[in-house]
């Protein structure tokens, strides 16, 4: 490797560095080392996965998903991205419901490898 070549990589390394030191400095207040939670960010955490507050659904989303059928879409699936403030337009959802999306949708979903993350 080329001096020139070697200087950008550390200058890169150095710059990788202070975005964590940034990054993290926001939500611990041991910066990098992850070890204590900011008191604001655990809050807001609890806040966030507290199940019988009205202000966040989206923790629900997983546990909605928990009875899913991997390939099949159902009533249930639908109802939980709305969790993550997804909008799905009715006739849509009424299309994926129908004999026919059904059908179509669950063709496509056994085409993926069950192993696969999407």
């Amino acid at each position: 490797m080329s001096p020139k070549a070697k200087k950008s990589v550390t200058e890169d390394l150095i710059q990788e560095k202070r975005f964590a030191e940034f990054l993290m400095g926001q939500f611990f207040t041991d910066g990098i080392n992850a070890k204590i939670v900011r008191p604001e960010v655990g809050m807001a955490l609890i806040e966030y996965f507290e199940d019988s507050g009205t202000r966040f659904t989206g923790s629900q989303f997983e546990e909605l998903l928990v009875a899913s059928h991997s390939n099949r879409i159902t009533e249930r699936d639908l109802l939980a991205i709305t969790t993550l403030n997804v909008n799905v337009p009715p006739r849509a959802a009424l299309w994926i419901l129908s004999d026919e999306g059904q059908r179509k949708t669950s063709e496509l979903l056994q085409l993926i490898p069950d192993n696969r993350d999407i």
